[in-house]
């Protein structure tokens, strides 16, 4: 993290706040990130592109958008000399500007002009501190391997419980992205497999597709769940059982939450997620 920090110390040195100081280094944007606890936007754009151009001097250029920017870490990828990144996100028309995480998963995008008010609105859903998740970022940034993806991987998970309504889904699609790494990452472990699949699972209760979840609990016997992952398989069912109001059921799955070693975590995420109904 010294590098990281360094490069902290020269960026405040010029950086007004301003979206008229855009970092064009992917790589220190990123490390800026991970040390800001913030989140990346990034605006894809060429010389010759007219709708580019107006959108700097109509939005970009702004009080009020440099004023927002103050809470992301500003990036701009010109599509001609930086092709390699431009290919990577698939970029076929600008302008596109993308919001990403510390490691360039993308969070939120949104393709062609957008004025003043466009833009800011597009913003401010995101402005949000990524401390509850930076350490997970950190790890992955350091070291992409199958237990650092899991972990960040879980950290969002849980993160979405904390932001707004609006952005959850936004999140709830980056872990995803991560547990599918993750899965990438394995070579024949059947129980971490089935962690995968139970946190997939988990993340389709948060979203409310319970009857999706019913299925696939259907073709899962308890019996073959291994110990890792009976908490999770616990924490499923009781909370798809509250939810269809099935109480005599959804007590029976808690009582058998209660008996694992980190009830006491699963219990704050039902807190959570069932806190309009205490």
């Amino acid at each position: 993290m010294k590098s990281i920090c360094t490069l902290l110390v020269v960026f405040l040195s010029v950086y007004n706040g301003y979206s008229t100081n855009w970092l064009s280094s992917f790589e220190d944007a990123q490390k800026l990130a991970l040390v800001q606890n913030k989140l990346i936007v990034v605006d894809f754009w060429a010389t010759w592109c007219g709708p580019c151009k107006k959108m700097d001097s109509d939005a970009w250029h702004t009080n009020e958008v440099g004023d927002m920017m103050n809470n992301f870490i500003p990036l701009k990828v010109d599509i001609d000399t930086q092709t390699n990144l431009a290919r990577r996100y698939g970029i076929k028309a600008i302008p596109n500007v993308y919001i990403m995480d510390a490691n360039g998963e993308i969070v939120a995008d949104s393709k062609g002009y957008m004025d003043k008010v466009e833009l800011l609105n597009f913003l401010d859903d995101f402005v949000l501190n990524t401390s509850y998740v930076n350490k997970e970022l950190v790890n992955y940034f350091q070291r992409q391997n199958f237990a650092n993806s899991l972990r960040l991987a879980k950290r969002y998970i849980d993160y979405s419980l904390l932001v707004d309504d609006k952005v959850k889904n936004n999140f709830f699609s980056v872990s995803n992205v991560y547990l599918d790494k993750a899965n990438k990452m394995l070579e024949n472990q059947p129980k971490f497999e089935e962690k995968i699949e139970l946190l997939k699972m988990t993340i389709d209760v948060y979203r409310g597709n319970h009857k999706k979840v019913v299925r696939k609990l259907a073709k899962t016997d308890e019996a073959t769940i291994d110990p890792i992952n009976k908490a999770d398989y616990y924490f499923i069912n009781y909370c798809v059982c509250r939810s269809n109001n099935e109480a005599d059921q959804a007590s029976e799955w808690l009582d058998k939450l209660k008996t694992t070693s980190n009830f006491e975590t699963y219990n704050s995420k039902i807190n959570m997620i069932f806190k309009e109904d205490s």
